[in-house]
């Protein structure tokens, strides 16, 4: 057995005595420079320098052929619906040996985007946000199937690790898939109000506005024997070494498109790392601890791998960790406005799936966004970048002429 499994075994058996999340409390600083975060438990005040100081957007990408005609469908409605120019930066993060091919794809084949794009976009190698993900170093981690993981996990795990790169305090995930359905700046997606008290950690830098993120949640089932969702919690929960949340939380949070904060991010690494100083595996990374961390998953039968009773996913890992350390409502409020609206989640509803007229799944709630999950399949194959451009195309305004009045 490997050091690393070794690890793993050791961290997972062992009874890690944590008791809680560290205790935080707020700092204010008037250091227009400061980046903010959770050094030495003070949760500090973060402040906006302008307009495109809020938000960056994360893709993780494996550019392979369909992969990239998903990526062109999001890239056009981007253009198409979202304020370009509110947005600090939009970055894409795919495999080093990758990189060319992403590139050639955004020099080459995007020439009806608007200049603007050009301005946030920026390509990141996997490595850059996770050393672990260096081929050799993973397939030491990773060392049961291997296709399962380096797709899934590694999303997963660059969600969490690249937040280091995010020079904004805010970063909007999506995945390829996602595209864009209505009209909207970065400052959309949070919830503001006056700047004052102890109770916000995001604001102008006037004082004057603070920032929380819109953030969709699921109902949350708390049981003795959780399923579905509910078990992603109580898995992440038990990975973090801390309880899953009480009967008093009705909601969790949901998935992909998400707002995270970099800080908040930060300190969950930091939670993490003081797991592997509470032993002797202080040289371990929190990284490595996720992924080791699948160790007994991945042991079992293929059809015992569901991923609902994974280990963790990375929003839950999140979520829990700042509902214990008493900072989700710092960050993050509840809103509809973000809530997923154009889907189609089965292959069934693929014929039928109408995102021009909202969805038949979601027609209550139109949103910002949608998607068509990848297990949507056409004749047994995933649906194509093509056959959903050909759904969205006739409700998405050409870039060049829709109106610079969003909402």
């Amino acid at each position: 057995m490997g050091i690393l499994r070794l690890v793993a075994w050791v961290l997972f058996c062992s009874a890690i005595a944590v008791g809680s999340a560290a205790g935080y409390h707020l700092v204010t600083t008037t250091d227009e420079d400061s980046v903010g975060g959770f050094a030495d438990g003070k949760v500090r005040l973060e402040l906006v320098p302008g307009p495109k100081g809020l938000i960056t957007m994360l893709t993780p990408v494996f550019p392979d052929d369909h992969t990239l005609s998903l990526l062109r469908n999001q890239l056009r409605t981007f253009a198409a619906f979202v304020e370009v120019d509110s947005f600090a930066a939009w970055l894409m993060v795919c495999p080093a040996q990758h990189l060319p091919a992403l590139r050639a794809f955004l020099d080459g084949g995007l020439p009806d985007l608007p200049p603007a794009l050009d301005d946030i976009v920026r390509v990141v190698a996997d490595e850059a946000c996770a050393p672990e993900l260096e081929p050799r170093r993973f397939a030491a981690l990773a060392f049961n199937d291997a296709e399962f993981v380096s797709g899934w996990l590694k999303q997963q795990l660059l969600k969490l690790a690249c937040a280091h790169l995010v020079t904004t305090p805010y970063y909007l995930i999506t995945d390829a898939d996602t595209f864009f359905l209505n009209p909207f700046s970065a400052g959309d997606l949070f919830h503001k109000q006056e700047c004052e008290g102890r109770s916000y950690t995001v604001c102008d830098k006037e004082h004057k506005i603070s920032y929380r993120a819109l953030s969709e949640m699921h109902d949350y089932v708390n049981g003795t024997q959780p399923h579905g969702k509910a078990l992603w919690v109580h898995n992440s929960a038990a990975t973090l070494q801390l309880p899953s949340p009480g009967p008093a939380v009705t909601r969790s949070i949901g998935v992909t498109p998400q707002i995270l904060s970099r800080s908040l991010v930060a300190a969950l690494a930091a939670h993490l790392d003081r797991l592997l100083a509470a032993e002797v595996w202080e040289r371990v990374t929190w990284r490595a601890y996720l992924v080791s961390r699948l160790t007994d998953y991945f042991s079992l039968p293929k059809g015992e791998q569901l991923r609902g009773n994974t280990p963790w996913t990375e929003y839950n890992l999140y979520w829990v960790f700042a509902v214990h350390a008493g900072l989700w409502d710092r960050y993050h409020v509840h809103g509809q406005l973000q809530s997923v609206g154009a889907n189609a989640w089965h292959s069934t509803e693929f014929d039928l799936w109408d995102p021009c007229a909202n969805s038949v799944v979601d027609a209550w709630n139109p949103g910002l966004w949608g998607t068509v999950q990848s297990v949507v399949k056409v004749k047994g194959r995933p649906v194509s970048g093509e056959a959903i451009w050909k759904k969205l195309n006739p409700c998405v305004p050409d870039w060049r002429q829709r109106s610079s009045d969003l909402i």
